[in-house]
């Protein structure tokens, strides 16, 4: 290609004369002028190059002193001859190859790559700081909010005109960090003054977060922030021995006729949106886009989420689906089937004793793992890595108290589902921090990616649907006519409306799921037998799910009821997990056709069929 461009150049440039007993023009970079620098340089060099040659030449022919023209028609002889033997490159057939050399070309296209590698910068560098202050000082915020309330309680004021002075000092950083652009900064402030307020109930507080993640959501900014509020009788927050406590109480009930003052206190969780998906929903008369946010925890709080997923109903703006609990439970409550050690730590406490229950578990996890992993080679990692996991016994001892340990809270009267924290959940994450749990951080790097990858390419599309079903506006839905004697002085309407949420969201994933029924089978069954959630709406959604579909597969007629002794539910399970996924799919179809009286929703990635 040089040899190429130098014969063009030294032809189109004919007065310039060409010396060949002394230096020339064409040995100067500046003569390349409309060629980048660099490439000036390396026209140069290669025309002295050409120079040497043809002066050996003349020399071996002992031809001396050397006339410029015969140079000149010596040289361009060379040049052609060189080109000739190059033509079977193909860069040096396409004249259009030099153009990218050219500064006219060359320097625009790097600008703009400056321009466009700036403004990633600016916008990287952006996000790091709304990470940093959404991760530490949003969370800080909301702490400060709560001491001033405890503080104002105990009549404090020289610690509480500190707090104060914390509280906007905390505030102003917040704002001042937060881009003005697209109204972000105004939401965020509008929001934390609100929860400044304590006359903001904790409605008000969701529905003004909804917004500020809505805005969020409409500008691309991959954040997502989540309020847990709280409320509690105003007199708790004071600091008194327990015998004054307990008197105050009592009073403070005879006073209020049992309707105590009560304090709202929040806690600011925050989380980085790793990626943005959504399903779609028709309706009689629209297409319904439920968004679905892959998100991962990035505050300081010392607490750990107690679902899979969350959805916020009309209280949040779509499902949040929660990567790093997905992972744990992968790792910790999955995986682990595969070996013989391994399926202790799956199984909650309170089933161990029962060996054909665990035996059950083991043997439904296991079929769906050799499904997903059926080569060998990663079912040998698995098992490495699972053992390697075991070793670390603190971690797994969380891991299995989580199993067992698995409730609601009440979030659920809120229209929240999928759970948020629970003290369970505030226990364990305060004991992840400690240094007894460093060893997991070694234990984690165990697992490839590509292992991990594989079995969330099952979890994520089912936990999203289940996510996703929540989401869906039920108002215009008949309640199904079994509700009132099923549940009869048992439940209360928040209760009942919940347990229908789980019942359809759990046998819609069944039904839609084309991997993993046995994983949510088996989770399932720990939802039915586990004395913790008893009385809660998984417990009796699960328990009608197995006494409904055994009807189903027995060909009897379908009385939903929730009440099916252990061995009852453990033997309808062991049937199931027998089955094949398309038989499974079919018959939570067919379940939940039977109780809702409706087809099962169908939900798409695309908006349009």
């Amino acid at each position: 290609m040089l040899n190429r461009i130098l014969l063009t150049l030294i032809k189109a440039q004919s007065d310039t004369p060409l010396q060949a007993m002394s230096t020339d023009a064409f040995e100067n970079p500046a003569t390349y002028k409309g060629w980048i620098y660099p490439f000036r340089y390396l026209l140069a060099l290669r025309y002295l190059k050409i120079k040497q040659q043809v002066l050996k030449s003349f020399r071996s022919q002992k031809i001396y002193p050397i006339h410029n023209n015969e140079f000149k028609i010596a040289l361009l002889d060379h040049l052609s001859g060189k080109i000739k033997k190059t033509a079977t490159d193909s860069s040096s057939k396409n004249p259009l190859s030099a153009i990218g050399f050219k500064s006219k070309v060359i320097y625009p296209l790097a600008l703009i790559g400056l321009v466009i590698g700036a403004i990633g910068l600016n916008q990287w560098h952006q996000h790091r700081k709304i990470e940093s202050i959404f991760a530490n000082h949003l969370p800080y915020f909301s702490d400060l909010l709560h001491r001033k309330l405890i503080l104002k309680h105990n009549d404090q004021n020289k610690a509480l005109a500190e707090v104060e002075a914390s509280i906007k000092q905390t505030e102003e950083k917040i704002l001042n960090d937060l881009p003005e652009r697209d109204g972000i900064r105004a939401i965020v402030e509008k929001q934390l003054t609100r929860l400044k307020d304590p006359a903001s109930t904790s409605e008000e507080v969701m529905l003004g977060f909804k917004d500020v993640n809505t805005v969020f959501d409409k500008h691309n900014l991959p954040f997502y922030l989540s309020p847990k509020s709280f409320s509690m009788p105003c007199s708790s927050l004071i600091d008194a021995p327990v015998e004054q406590m307990m008197m105050l109480k009592e009073l403070e009930s005879l006073m209020s006729n049992n309707n105590p003052e009560l304090c709202r206190t929040t806690m600011m969780t925050a989380y980085k949106v790793d990626d943005r998906k959504q399903l779609f929903y028709d309706t009689d008369n629209d297409t319904v886009e439920l968004p679905l946010f892959r998100v991962r925890r990035i505050d300081k709080v010392p607490a750990v989420d107690s679902a899979l997923g969350l959805t916020f109903k009309d209280r949040g703006i779509g499902s949040i689906i929660l990567l790093e609990r997905i992972a744990n439970f992968a790792k910790e409550s999955v995986l682990p089937a595969l070996t013989f050690q391994g399926r202790n730590y799956i199984i909650p406490y309170w089933m161990q004793g029962y060996y054909e229950i665990e035996e059950a578990v083991t043997k439904a996890y296991k079929k769906d793992l050799a499904e997903i992993y059926p080569d060998v080679k990663d079912q040998r990692k698995i098992k490495t890595a699972v053992k390697s996991l075991i070793n670390d016994k603190f971690r797994m001892s969380n891991a299995k108290m989580q199993q067992t340990l698995q409730r609601e809270n009440s979030n659920s009267e809120k229209s929240i589902f999928g759970n948020g924290f629970d003290a369970i959940s505030v226990m364990l994450g305060k004991s992840a921090g400690t240094e007894k749990n460093k060893k997991s951080k070694t234990t984690n790097e165990e697992f490839e990616p590509e292992i991990l990858d594989k079995l969330d390419e099952v979890l994520l599309p089912s936990i999203e649907y289940h996510e996703a079903y929540h989401q869906i506006d039920k108002k215009t839905w008949a309640a199904p006519t079994w509700l009132r004697d099923t549940f009869k002085d048992k439940l209360n309407e928040n209760a009942i409306d919940h347990t229908l949420e789980e019942l359809g969201a759990y046998l819609a994933q069944l039904a839609n799921t084309d991997q993993g029924q046995q994983i949510w089978l088996s989770k399932l069954l720990i939802f039915s037998l586990n004395p913790m959630t008893k009385g809660q709406a998984e417990y009796y959604a699960s328990s009608l799910i197995f006494t409904t579909i055994e009807s189903l597969y027995l060909g009897d007629e379908v009385k939903p009821n929730y009440i099916a002794t252990v061995d009852e539910k453990t033997a309808i399970f062991k049937v199931l997990s027998s089955k094949s996924n398309s038989e499974i799919k079919a018959l939570a179809k067919a379940a939940y056709e039977e109780l809702f009286k409706r087809p099962v929703p169908s939900l798409r990635k695309q908006a349009f069929k």
